[in-house]
């Protein structure tokens, strides 16, 4: 069982919108900032996954932000970070 709890991150954490993945899906804190995970469609047309994590004071997005070609894949990444 999934222990993410999807959440409203603080204004400013993320601004603007992914290109590659512009459909939000949801935010989830984390023990230290918030995930934002969005889908989107790949240059071969499959779907997308792009897992942004963002703190309160940072402006660009951490290191450990990623795309992965599966939700679960993505989901389990974010769990993985909390």
């Amino acid at each position: 069982m999934s222990k993410l709890q999807p959440t409203t991150p603080p204004k400013g954490v993320f601004v603007g919108i992914n290109i590659m993945t512009p459909d939000v899906l949801g935010y989830y804190k984390l023990r230290s900032g918030y995930v934002e995970l969005s889908e989107g469609t790949g240059f071969q047309n499959g779907p997308i996954f792009g897992v942004t994590v963002g703190e309160e004071d940072e402006k660009d997005p951490d290191e450990r932000s990623e795309l992965f070609f599966s939700k679960q894949e993505a989901l389990s990444y974010i769990e993985s970070l909390s």
